[in-house]
């Protein structure tokens, strides 16, 4: 009897230590049913809301929309310009206004929601710059080139598409009858006796500039 009552309760306590077991097991199964069901559709709806942007490219004087993906389409968008001297923004449109390459940063929101991105802004030039550069006893403006007495010295220089100077170009040179052209180590001096046209080639450039000479 005595040995059938130890096994009775030795039954009993594996019972109890069953039941409790499976109570706690049943519990943590609760909590991860509450966890995903009521935590985890707002953590994916936090990381739902997104926005991509991708680098552009303009000319100066160009007025662009940049192409912003938004996985919803209610979302504000604000752009803000990190060198405003690069490009200048009005709303979703940016204006190209020197060469350069400037960040761009992206912010849309959606009700309590923000998302970021940030692409690069490069401006160039359409083709090269020509420039006349007096040195003494003339003037350049308007594309005339006013000569002051007997000699005009001057330099040319020649810019990229990122107003960069061009180092060195090959220049050839062609010019009306009444005007002499010398070529000096810092640039050209020039003999006019009247009004005439100089023509200036870039052949690697494939650029060629034309300009008007008047005395005064």
């Amino acid at each position: 009897m005595i040995q059938e009552r130890k096994m009775q309760m030795k039954n009993k306590k594996s019972v109890i230590i069953l039941s409790v077991s499976l109570v706690l097991i049943l519990a943590s199964i609760a909590m991860l049913v509450v966890y995903f069901l009521c935590l985890k559709p707002d953590s994916k709806s936090e990381g739902a809301f997104t926005v991509s942007c991708a680098n552009i490219s303009a000319n100066v004087g160009d007025e662009v929309r940049p192409s912003v993906i938004l996985s919803d389409e209610k979302a504000e968008v604000q752009f803000e310009i990190e060198n405003n001297e690069i490009a200048s923004c009005d709303g979703l449109v940016i204006t190209a206004l020197k060469p350069g390459m400037t960040m761009v940063n992206v912010t849309a929101t959606l009700d309590d929601k923000i998302a970021y991105c940030t692409f690069y802004l490069t401006v160039m030039r359409e083709g090269y710059t020509f420039e006349i550069v007096p040195v003494s006893s003339c003037y350049y403006e308007n594309e005339i080139l006013s000569v002051e007495g007997e000699n005009c010295q001057f330099r040319v220089n020649l810019y990229n598409n990122f107003d960069e100077l061009v180092d060195n170009p090959d220049i050839s040179i062609s010019h009306s009858e009444n005007i002499e052209i010398t070529t000096l180590p810092f640039g050209y001096l020039l003999s006019a006796s009247g009004e005439g046209k100089i023509t200036f080639s870039f052949t690697p450039q494939n650029f060629a500039k034309t300009i008007s000479v008047q005395t005064l």
